[in-house]
């Protein structure tokens, strides 16, 4: 049954049936498109933060690695859906802003910058 705004519940007090157990449950509130919407940008913007912070923590711990394996750290650290290319975009996005660079000599391994 749908709850509308106007529905009303009473505690009945003279309800006296000890081996009959109610299970009440909580009415979900109705989400417009727009709220979902807003939801899931707030979460993939959350989500970018913890990739950098993952990339970043991987780097500080290791100093340098290889493309691959930097991939593959993030994959068994990360413990929500995330897309290869969204993980390259942010390694790119971190030597843009000077937290890893690419080594010099080799282009599929980085360096962290402290």
């Amino acid at each position: 049954k749908v709850v509308d705004e106007d529905d009303s519940f009473v505690y009945n007090s003279g309800f006296e049936k000890p081996l009959v157990h109610l299970k009440i449950n909580s009415i979900q509130s109705q989400s417009t498109p727009e709220e979902k919407t807003e939801t899931t940008e707030t979460v993939f913007k959350e989500r970018v933060h913890h990739i950098d912070l993952a990339i970043v923590r991987i780097m500080k711990m290791r100093q340098m690695m290889t493309h691959s394996r930097l991939i593959t750290e993030l994959l068994e650290q990360l413990k929500f859906p995330h897309p290869i290319p969204l993980l390259k975009q942010r390694i790119e996005y971190l030597i843009e802003n000077l937290y890893i660079e690419r080594d010099p000599t080799n282009q599929q391994k980085y360096r962290y910058l402290a």
